[in-house]
């Protein structure tokens, strides 16, 4: 509980602590049980290059390097942001700590910031 008395979900994965990635961030208390599996399927990739990113060869670049895709967004952000971001659902969540442990692979000549997603697919950020 915070303390201004709401409540958040934390999700604690043995995997994640063995492997050395951080552990999901916390998600607010009302967070519907499916977003919040959902969420924890997701990872936020920054860092792509805005002049040769391509959806389907990154997704093809995810499914072949750390597991099967179930869903990409992209977005390019606007003229003042130096790079585009993805957000990647995986069809597994044991995929996350391998995408996890995959921060800074290089991408298209770009090293790739791998993070947690708290973002759900269809209500943008939690």
């Amino acid at each position: 509980m915070l303390d201004d008395g709401s409540k958040q979900i934390i999700t604690i994965d043995p995997i994640m602590k063995n492997l050395g990635v951080p552990q999901y961030p916390p998600l607010p208390g009302d967070t519907d049980a499916e977003k919040v599996e959902e969420i924890r399927r997701t990872i936020y990739v920054g860092n792509l290059d805005k002049e040769k990113v391509d959806g389907h060869h990154l997704m093809g670049f995810f499914n072949a390097t750390i597991g099967e895709v179930m869903y990409l967004r992209m977005a390019q952000g606007n003229e003042y942001l130096p790079c585009a971001y993805a957000y990647i659902e995986f069809t597994n969540q044991s995929s996350v700590p391998l995408a996890l442990q995959n921060d800074g692979i290089e991408y298209n000549g770009r090293a790739l910031k791998i993070t947690h997603s708290k973002v759900s697919r269809d209500h943008g950020v939690v």
